[in-house]
């Protein structure tokens, strides 16, 4: 039997997914993809979702929690302000080096390379390239009912949070931002 499009992960997100994420946080992943599609405990896999991501910073995550009460069939915003959450975190990162502000997440990424280190840098590559980027341009997916699936986007708020600790780790300013503290 051919598996549903809902559970279906394109092969780079399930990568990066083994390259940033533990077997528990797969596991977990797993878990509330399988609840976001149950009738019965979608509202739970939601508020789930909610908890996971927090609150802090207001935007993007603010937004990004609205749009989590319309999975599993909206997809691409909830990965769109993900995605901007990494984005904005990397942008601080390079302001405070010095870093000349750039409107992309990718010249950011190459030009705070050597900051990120080899490992980071290619997750975050990887992330733009394959999430990120589609979230924001692609928008001719006519053999799939939307961009991304359940199982990826869950799959991909977890990468979220997991690269999201690294940056924060590299930068007083990012944790500053992702604790209100910065305005």
């Amino acid at each position: 039997m051919e598996q549903s499009f809902e559970y279906k992960v394109n092969p780079n997100i399930l990568i990066l997914a083994k390259e940033t994420l533990s077997q528990e946080e797969i596991n977990e992943s797993e878990r509330i993809t399988e609840q976001l599609l149950s009738n019965k405990l979608k509202d739970f896999a939601i508020r789930k979702l909610m908890s996971l991501i927090g609150v802090k910073p207001k935007r993007p995550l603010y937004y990004l929690n609205h749009e989590l009460n319309f999975l599993p069939e909206y997809t691409r915003t909830t990965i769109f302000y993900a995605g901007s959450y990494i984005a904005l975190l990397v942008q601080y990162l390079a302001q405070e080096n010095s870093i000349k502000y750039y409107l992309t997440l990718g010249s950011h990424l190459s030009k705070a390379r050597a900051l990120l280190g080899e490992k980071l840098y290619n997750d975050l590559f990887n992330y733009n390239k394959f999430i990120y980027v589609p979230a924001k341009h692609e928008f001719n997916f006519t053999d799939k009912p939307h961009l991304f699936s359940a199982k990826e986007t869950v799959i991909t708020l977890m990468i979220t949070l997991n690269l999201a600790k690294k940056i924060v780790e590299l930068s007083p300013k990012a944790k500053a931002y992702t604790e209100n503290k910065l305005f």
